[in-house]
């Protein structure tokens, strides 16, 4: 009897175990893009902005993403050309890609009805541009200002995105622009904030307090800025 009992404590235990184990896998951030569908529009697993899966390290698809961009008639090339090309060429190409996100947000996504989800996918992963220290108002930014701060409405994983970037950067050109893109759904955003404020690194929870008051517009970013 005491040996069944004690079987049946440890199946009980495994159960446990395996479906914790479940439960966190189904709940982590993802490290890399899915295999089907946008990440930016899937909530559950999470999968962050990721610049080195999303982009290839292409030196050809470089040379095409210039020629492009060369091109007088770029804006009259397929949607599916333009944006396959950008995503290709992006990593390796020669020109400013300050200029060709810009581009592919206004073409695609500011003031846009609808709003292209690939061109949405695109700047969503390009908020991971590796910056140098210390740039401002580089690659990520425009892609947060002319990608993910005006897409409507954003998704969990795009307003999630917007605060895991808010709390690496203190460009306040980013900061800025996305407390004004998400004050609409500011409710949502802080909802993302929250770990970082309860956590347990006093400076990651100091940084969550002065990003929380910028977005709530207590704290004029720029003005934080000059304090630094």
């Amino acid at each position: 009897m005491k040996n069944n009992a004690f079987l049946i404590l440890l199946a009980s235990v495994v159960v446990l175990f395996l479906g914790l184990a479940l439960f966190n896998a189904q709940n982590k951030t993802q490290t890399l893009i899915p295999k089907q569908g946008r990440a930016w529009q899937i909530q559950e697993p999470y999968y962050a902005p990721n610049f080195d899966a999303y982009f290839p390290d292409d030196i050809d698809g470089g040379r095409k993403l210039d020629s492009l961009w060369e091109s007088p008639n770029k804006d009259d090339r397929p949607d599916k050309e333009i944006l396959k090309t950008a995503r290709n060429g992006l990593r390796n190409t020669t020109k400013h890609k300050t200029l060709i996100v810009r581009w592919i947000g206004n073409k695609y996504i500011w003031g846009k009805s609808p709003q292209n989800p690939d061109a949405i996918e695109l700047m969503y992963h390009a908020t991971d541009y590796p910056e140098r220290a210390g740039v401002i108002g580089g690659t990520q930014h425009y892609a947060v200002y002319f990608g993910l701060s005006v897409v409507r409405p954003k998704t969990p994983s795009i307003l999630r995105a917007l605060v895991d970037l808010s709390m690496k950067t203190d460009d306040p050109n980013t900061l800025s622009r996305v407390a004004w893109g998400a004050k609409s759904q500011q409710d949502e955003l802080l909802q993302y904030l929250g770990p970082y404020l309860r956590s347990a690194n006093t400076e990651t929870r100091e940084k969550a307090e002065i990003v929380e008051q910028i977005f709530t517009g207590k704290l004029n970013a720029f003005e934080w800025a000059k304090t630094k």
